[in-house]
């Protein structure tokens, strides 16, 4: 009893490191705790030794660094990563932002930490694990997902102008993986459209009767209005209506158009006559 009892830990060709000791009770028994030295070769992945000066080291216990990987989103573009408990010069893989690399290859210093930035990949919006492989064919995840906001964008609208009547087929990416997109083209509400695995959309919509002008496509993800994106089509004028298509001189007939912006000054011709001299619609 009463015995003074120093812990430390042991690596093979790195040494050895004592804490404080303490005595033991009675009854010969005691209990300490002691903190790994940061920034030493104790903190490098392995199996270290825990010992004491009176036990046999052929008794000491194993104690074993595991790696250990944190991540921190600076921006909407940009990961803070930071690793320790790897082996030195290890693990020279690159960060994996759920299934996509990102970055260069990443490698620890002497005492198996790093610190690095990594810009996002290319990838659909949503939440993702960041996960590295330690070099010796294992992966060491992230405790936390990170938020990839995503830059939805709209790729295509074909069609790019058109009277009323006009089917649009407008693409889309960037969005979150099977997410919910409302559409609306001017102050026509178009139906709620999904995205596929990869966050895309396609689908297509008739012109409604709109002013004539540069008419606003607008998406928005349901789940979060940051992730939208706009894009134009031009409504063009066009004539819908001619009353009467034949019939002698003097034969009255209406004529309709739609597509035209308001107040806009139109010149309806029959033939090389002018039938309107700046009428307004």
């Amino acid at each position: 009893s009463h015995t003074r009892v120093v812990a430390g830990l042991q690596d093979e060709g790195a040494g050895s490191y004592n804490v404080d000791g303490i005595k033991t009770n009675k009854n010969g028994v005691f209990e300490m705790s002691f903190t790994i030295p940061q920034d030493t070769v104790f903190t490098t992945a392995g199996r270290k030794l825990v010992t004491t000066n009176v036990v046999n080291p052929t008794q000491a216990l194993e104690f074993e660094i595991i790696p250990k990987l944190t991540v921190i989103k600076l921006s909407t573009t940009k990961l803070q990563v930071r690793g320790i408990g790897f082996a030195p010069g290890q693990p020279d893989q690159k960060i994996h932002v759920g299934s996509t690399s990102a970055g260069e290859n990443i490698s620890a210093g002497l005492y198996g930490s790093f610190l690095k930035e990594v810009a996002f990949p290319d990838i659909p919006a949503g939440d993702y694990q960041v996960s590295i492989d330690d070099g010796f064919g294992e992966s060491v995840r992230a405790e936390n997902l990170v938020s990839v906001t995503g830059t939805a964008n709209i790729t295509n609208v074909q069609p790019k102008s058109g009277p009323v009547g006009t089917l649009v087929t407008v693409d889309a990416s960037g969005f979150a993986p099977e997410e919910k997109v409302n559409s609306t083209f001017g102050n026509m509400q178009l139906p709620i459209v999904q995205t596929n695995e990869q966050g895309q959309i396609s689908f297509s919509f008739t012109v409604d009767q709109q002013m004539g002008r540069d008419t606003e496509i607008r998406l928005t993800a349901v789940q979060t209005s940051l992730r939208n994106t706009t894009a134009n089509f031009k409504i063009t004028g066009q004539l819908t209506l001619v009353s009467t298509i034949s019939g002698p001189k003097g034969t009255s007939s209406t004529i309709k158009g739609n597509g035209y912006a308001q107040n806009e000054k139109v010149q309806v011709y029959f033939g090389d006559l002018n039938l309107t001299r700046d009428a307004g619609v």
